[in-house]
């Protein structure tokens, strides 16, 4: 039976109570009760120790993180406050469990289903973070910019969450004992087949990519694309949105935006317009140079 020396320390602590003995002794699945009841002990004190732990945190490391204008250090803070506990007890229950002769079939599934947990919980912890890092920092950046980026900040905020779901995913799989390797084979034929029925989608994606990396217009832009001019709303990753004179709101498809000739009159630093003035042929020379003197102050204005 596999033993570690703390596990024998803490067995002899309690074979120094004789009436204890007879419990003790008892044995399931391979192990006498005093090995489950140091298991036990063990997982209960570290319980207590990432209690200590946390309230250590609560009590002095947030203050101190506090009096920073960074917010990072509090987030990172309150992630090891709220995972610490998790963490420590899942982990002494994995060391306990293999310190014991278990049937392989508890075994193994006590230590997939510890992993799984495992898995889930850094998941979940790294999609909290990067939700935080968006929301404080690129979008606020991309606000201030008012650029093409700003449109695209949501997009990638669900494209993250999406890869770390994935990749956990994936993680637990090979864990559970499947192929990993076939998996992602079969996940990139059927990709394949899916690009084929999505082109629309994909040209619109890829359109999309074309406006972040050329950055033809921006947010609040007035344009001109085809037939549609007007202010530009909203920069997405199928669509453009331009709100017209009339106030109505056309949405165009990115990939028509991206191989369309755009004219953009934000970007313009004048502007031709021609006049044309109509005069009686006895009109005095007079009259016209008063004329011409008044839509000169006019312009002027």
């Amino acid at each position: 039976m596999p033993e570690t020396a703390d596990f024998e320390l803490l067995v002899s602590m309690l074979d120094r109570y004789p009436w204890l003995e007879p419990y003790l002794a008892m044995e399931f699945y391979g192990n006498d009760l005093a090995h489950y009841a140091v298991a036990a002990i063990v997982v209960l004190l570290v319980y207590v120790v990432s209690k200590i732990i946390s309230w250590l945190i609560e009590t002095y490391a947030k203050h101190l993180a506090k009096r920073t204008e960074n917010k990072l250090d509090d987030k990172i803070l309150e992630i090891i406050h709220r995972s610490v506990t998790f963490i420590l007890v899942l982990s002494a229950i994995y060391f306990s469990v293999k310190s014991l002769t278990l049937p392989e079939g508890v075994d193994t599934f006590t230590v997939r289903a510890i992993f799984v947990l495992f898995t889930l919980k850094i998941a979940r912890e790294l999609e909290l973070f990067l939700r935080f890092f968006f929301e404080s920092y690129l979008e606020p950046l991309a606000k201030k910019q008012k650029g093409v980026v700003r449109g695209f900040i949501p997009a990638v905020n669900k494209l993250s969450k999406f890869i770390i779901w994935s990749l956990a995913f994936l993680l637990i799989l090979g864990n559970l004992g499947y192929d990993i390797t076939s998996l992602i084979a079969g996940l990139g034929i059927g990709g394949l087949a899916l690009a084929l029925a999505a082109q629309e989608m994909l040209g619109n994606a890829f359109g999309s990519l074309t406006l972040l990396t050329d950055q033809p217009f921006n947010i609040g832009d007035w344009i001109m694309v085809e037939d549609t001019e007007g202010e530009v709303v909203e920069i997405g990753m199928r669509s453009t949105k331009i709100q017209t004179t009339d106030r109505s709101t056309v949405s165009l498809p990115n990939s028509i935006v991206a191989n369309s000739k755009i004219e953009n009159y934000s970007r313009r630093n004048s502007r031709k317009v021609g006049l044309d003035l109509r005069f009686s042929y006895n009109t005095s020379t007079e009259k016209m140079q008063k004329v011409l003197k008044k839509i000169l102050e006019i312009v002027k204005k």
